[in-house]
């Protein structure tokens, strides 16, 4: 795990969390380092999930359409 890129680091973390039952999640810039393709995988999922998730993010370009509430801060 140490030799990979952050990118591939990321897909592996969520790789290894999507093995896990739960109903909540919380998510803290994910999209850091992630290309075009693994942000769109990472949207599908989080909008396909069917419990509640807190998202934290600059990219309002990723998150729109996906929330149901947002806080500014």
């Amino acid at each position: 795990m140490k030799e990979l890129s952050g990118g591939e680091l990321t897909k592996a973390r969520l790789a290894l969390m999507s093995r896990v039952r739960s109903n909540f999640l919380i998510f803290d810039e994910p999209t850091n380092h992630l290309d075009q393709k693994a942000k769109d995988a990472l949207f599908k999922a989080i909008e396909e999930y069917p419990g509640a998730v807190i998202l934290v993010s600059h990219e309002k370009d990723f998150y729109d359409g996906l929330v149901d509430r947002e806080l500014r801060f």
